[in-house]
């Protein structure tokens, strides 16, 4: 090869024994399995290359939002679950986020009116607190034949009628 001598170690002799004892066919698969593995680096160096150029153009996690899409979403009226849904628009659509709220803002509008009737109409989360029965209450829905039930309605019942009869 260019004027060089080369030495070969006995590992190398080795091998050279084994690549004599190969057959002509065993011969053209390792000859076609050895250009495939050239032919798979190169396209790797290829990738390793269009991904070197593309970091430089694709802008960072942080930053896909513009400074002034991020201002609008601070001073618009928007709910915060139609957020995330406003900015998958933006990019899909690849406008900004300004222009996807005003595209979005009749369906928005619907949901807005939704949540407002679902918290007018929902009473579950009200607290409702017991009402405390006054002894001549008692007195009175005893004389109709309406007992209380539990200990603690019995024993009011007797309080009220003592304290009738005290008041007397």
């Amino acid at each position: 090869m260019d004027g060089q001598e080369v030495l070969e170690t006995p590992e190398e002799e080795l091998d050279l024994e084994e690549a004599e004892q190969l057959t002509a066919e065993e011969l053209s698969e390792l000859r076609a399995k050895a250009a495939k593995a050239d032919e798979l680096e190169e396209k790797n160096k290829q990738l390793f290359e269009r991904v070197k150029k593309g970091e430089q153009k694709v802008p960072s996690k942080d930053s896909e939002i513009a400074n002034k899409d991020i201002l609008y979403l601070a001073k618009a009226d928007i709910n915060e679950d139609d957020v995330n849904e406003i900015l998958e628009w933006s990019k899909f659509k690849k406008v900004s986020v300004k222009e996807a709220h005003e595209a979005l803002k009749p369906m928005l509008s619907v949901r807005n009116e939704q949540r407002k009737t679902a918290a007018a109409t929902n009473t579950n989360t009200s607290a409702r607190g017991g009402s405390k029965i006054d002894g001549a209450t008692l007195l009175q829905n005893a004389s109709a034949g309406k007992l209380p039930e539990d200990d603690a309605g019995i024993a009011a019942l007797v309080a009220a009628e003592m304290d009738a009869k005290t008041r007397k």
